[in-house]
């Protein structure tokens, strides 16, 4: 594997469990306003990051290189309302997209051909992440301004599952 590659991998590992750490965050703040069904999701969300970043770490691993853990940062702004909180999730989601499309990219120059390959399941993952994501600020414009809505949406979101 090229270094460049295994730089941008490794720097992926630390963008996943950052994504995490966020969606840590985010429980937090939901937890903060009595919103359980929200915090259960951004839990779930956070479970599925660490999972992102344990089959990056297990690529890189599984390559015959090095693996280097870097730390990672909560979140630089805290959210301040729910649709704060809804956007810095999405921004959070495209942002990790942009940066799995820019080892992609790599990879295409580089030729490598299998860690391309490993990447397109990340590329269709991150479409239903950023889906997601949009849906939930969608959801809350639509039904969170009442007491009822809110109520409702927090309910269905109490029912995912964390894995």
């Amino acid at each position: 594997m090229k270094e460049r590659i295994l730089e941008l991998l490794n720097n992926q590992i630390q963008k996943e469990f950052e994504s995490a750490y966020a969606y840590l965050d985010l429980a937090v703040f939901f937890d903060s306003l009595s919103l359980p069904g929200f915090s259960n999701w951004y839990m779930a969300q956070a479970a599925e990051e660490e999972k992102h970043a344990l089959r990056i770490y297990n690529y890189v691993f599984d390559s015959g290189e090095v693996v280097k853990l870097m730390p990672v940062s909560p979140l630089k702004e805290k959210p301040r309302s729910i649709t704060a909180a809804l956007s810095t999730a999405f921004n959070q989601e495209k942002e990790v997209t942009r940066l799995i499309q820019v080892i992609y990219r790599v990879c295409e120059q580089e030729e490598d051909y299998a860690t391309k390959n490993f990447l397109e399941w990340f590329i269709a993952e991150q479409r239903e992440e950023e889906t997601n994501a949009r849906t939930m600020i969608e959801d809350f414009k639509t039904f969170g301004s009442s007491a009822e809505g809110l109520f409702v949406l927090n309910q269905k979101l109490m029912k995912r599952k964390i894995a």
